[in-house]
């Protein structure tokens, strides 16, 4: 092997390692936002865990609260994958779709369900928009199929605004604040919470949020049924 090949294999395994370690920091990062809230942990807290030295995270993050935009980035853009409409689908069936997918997607990345309220608590705007840019661009696009869909008056006419913070905020907080279940039992309760194997809701508890969710998506646009003797 040449020394040019040489010096492009060591750049490769480095840039590998490289990657490795960012995603380690972003998964335990994300278990301890999930656990703590985005305040609730320190960079510290990041290193004794994956036991590796400050240097580590410093080379891939400028400090704690570039590490939880970055996170909330990533979440963003797994989020605007599943909110897309289906060919052929009228809007309000993707709406009430897509909030059945929105409360699957925070119980499966908790995470995200906390940076959404932690946005929303500590700078005062909606958790949707602060979430990731990304969003801003899944907002736009609702916008003018709400716009179109409430002329038509295939929806009730409602600001995307107002029906975001009440859906997808109101949803983030059921999500945070439902009940966990443990499947470890009591046997590992004196567990280190970052260490403890992972607390996970109950299916039938996330099918309820789930019900609710799309109930809300039913009460707050389905148009009014036409008066007969108008």
């Amino acid at each position: 092997m040449s020394t040019t090949e040489a010096d492009s294999s060591n750049a490769t395994k480095k840039s590998r390692r490289g990657q490795m370690t960012r995603d380690k920091i972003i998964e335990v990062a994300e278990t301890l936002i999930a656990r703590h809230g985005p305040d609730g942990f320190q960079l510290q807290n990041v290193t004794e865990i994956l036991g590796i030295t400050p240097p580590a995270i410093y080379n891939h993050f400028k400090d704690r609260e570039d590490l939880v935009a970055q996170i909330a980035e990533k979440g963003g853009r797994m989020l605007a994958d599943r909110m897309r409409r289906q060919s052929g689908e009228d809007v309000l069936t993707s709406l009430r779709r897509n909030a059945r997918s929105y409360v699957e997607f925070l119980a499966d990345n908790p995470a995200h369900a906390r940076i959404i309220l932690w946005d929303m608590a500590g700078r005062g705007t909606s958790g949707w928009r602060g979430l990731a840019i990304s969003n801003v661009e899944t907002r736009d696009r609702m916008r003018e199929a709400f716009e179109i869909a409430g002329e038509q008056g295939v929806i009730r006419p409602i600001r995307i605004e107002a029906y975001l913070q009440f859906l997808y905020i109101g949803s983030a907080a059921a999500v945070v604040w439902t009940d966990y279940d443990d499947p470890q039992g009591d046997s590992d309760k004196n567990a280190p919470v970052e260490t403890r194997p992972g607390l996970h809701r109950t299916a039938s508890a996330i099918e309820q949020l789930k019900d609710e969710a799309e109930d809300l998506v039913k009460r707050l646009l389905t148009p009014d049924p036409i008066d007969s003797n108008d």
